[in-house]
């Protein structure tokens, strides 16, 4: 069983090769890292074990990719679905598994990446957080990773968590004036549809 499971992921790789498709794979998780590394809530100190952090179904974080040298953050695209953050022991730390990406140069070829945080009460996606006034949202930079080849079998999977440039980073809390700011807003437009 085992040899034909090999046989399979090596005819797979072969066949990606072969349409000019390289493919590379790595592990979306930041488990077990160093307290910088975790992601925070705002004014976040990582020297603090106390520090605010995100936790559960309630915040969820997602990964952007594009090709090697990307700097435009707007050039970069979803992999895969995002993933809401551990709870209790683990706030701060988030599992996505597993994350595969297509049409590289090259099988476990570099890439661009960047992950994206947000709170679900503000959008139920980061862009949809990102566009809304009162929106929480936090990003990391844009860093490059060289990716696993599949065809390896053997190589561990490369990790997010632990990869260059991949530190913690804070969901901004609006502050009480833009709160205000947006309050002051949705009543505006509410007087002005009473007037009509």
């Amino acid at each position: 069983m085992n040899r034909l499971i090999v046989a399979i992921t090596l005819i797979a790789a072969a066949g990606f090769n072969a349409s000019g498709q390289g493919v590379g794979t790595f592990e979306f998780m930041n488990v077990g890292v160093t307290p910088d590394r975790l992601i925070y809530l705002d004014n976040y100190d990582p020297s603090n074990p106390s520090a605010p952090k995100p936790e559960g179904p309630g915040y969820q974080i997602a990964v952007y990719f594009g090709p090697s040298g990307t700097t435009d953050e707007n050039a970069l695209v979803q992999v895969g679905a995002s993933t809401p953050f551990l709870t209790s022991a683990g706030a701060g730390q988030f599992n996505g598994g597993g994350r595969t990406i297509f049409g590289l140069s090259e099988d476990g070829g570099v890439v661009a990446l960047q992950a994206r945080a947000w709170d679900v009460s503000t959008g139920t996606t980061w862009e949809q957080a990102f566009a809304n006034p009162a929106g929480r949202t936090g990003k990391g930079p844009v860093f490059e990773m060289k990716t696993k080849d599949p065809s390896d079998i053997f190589e561990p999977l490369p990790r997010l968590g632990y990869a260059p440039g991949f530190v913690g980073f804070a969901i901004a809390v609006p502050e009480p004036s833009t709160w205000a700011l947006a309050g002051l807003g949705v009543a505006g437009l509410f007087l002005l549809r009473r007037r009509r």
